[in-house]
């Protein structure tokens, strides 16, 4: 496995401040998201690097709990940080079983059936593995939400009238529905048409630059896009289901106030 210097990555961040100063001279105003962005991840990516030495050092089941439940925590967290209009606090709750039941669900599968790990909390598999589920599946959520409520902000009129005509608030919103559902998936889809054709994904890079046989690491790329997709879709359907359910009360009526943002 090739090992990379500082200087190698200070090399290759440069790339950022040149974008950076092409924002700067376009008025892009990005510049500064672009530095701060960069410098964060430095600094999260190191401290990771750093905790997870300790961990896969360590034989105990608690810490890889526990920095699990810290990820999901922090992956609610920024699916609600990308909403323009939010549920206030019960959309913590809400988020966090979208993003949580289905990760957990299907990495269960994956640890118990697929790799058969033992022990289950083996962290240089479980982990990784839960860590791309998170970061994938957040980003088709955080879509689908942000539509959904975006559009019931926006239709109040349209929805009432069906209301008033005798629909529930299933039949109201059911187009509403479908349409994030769908805006939520596309991103996985996208990736998954364009898998080995026009982009070689992360995890089969990172297997053959180790060393590891194409064919071997096709496979497992193979499981993680499928893992990710149905985490993302099981998600954005939990999510986009308890939101309705949420901003509607027992006699079918919309409850605007329940939504906060402007």
């Amino acid at each position: 496995m090739l090992l990379l210097s500082f200087y190698d990555l200070a090399l290759v961040s440069l790339w950022i401040v040149l974008l950076a100063g092409i924002s700067m001279l376009m008025s892009l105003g990005l510049a500064r998201s672009l530095i701060i962005a960069s410098l964060r991840a430095i600094l999260q990516l190191s401290l990771l690097g750093f905790v997870l030495q300790k961990v896969f050092a360590a034989t105990d089941w608690f810490w890889v709990v526990g920095i699990a439940i810290i990820m999901m925590v922090i992956a609610s967290y920024e699916i609600l940080a990308r909403q323009q209009y939010r549920l206030g606090s019960i959309g913590i709750a809400m988020t966090s079983l979208a993003i949580v039941l289905p990760s957990l669900l299907v990495l269960s599968q994956i640890v118990a059936l697929v790799l058969e790990l033992q022990p289950w909390y083996q962290p240089q598999y479980f982990l990784p593995l839960l860590g791309i589920l998170l970061g994938n599946a957040m980003n088709g959520i955080a879509v689908g939400l942000n539509y959904l409520l975006q559009q019931i902000k926006l239709q109040p009129p349209q929805i009432e009238g069906k209301l008033i005509l005798g629909q529930t608030w299933q039949q109201a919103t059911q187009a509403i529905r479908k349409s994030a559902i769908y805006q939520g998936m596309i991103p996985m889809i996208n990736t998954m048409n364009v898998a080995g054709i026009v982009s070689i994904p992360g995890m089969m890079t990172g297997q053959i630059m180790a060393g590891a046989d194409p064919l071997e690491a096709a496979k497992y790329q193979m499981m993680i896009l499928f893992t990710i997709t149905a985490v993302a879709g099981l998600g954005c359907l939990l999510a986009v289901s308890l939101s309705c359910y949420y901003l509607f009360d027992q006699r079918h009526r919309l409850c605007l106030e329940r939504l906060q943002g402007h």
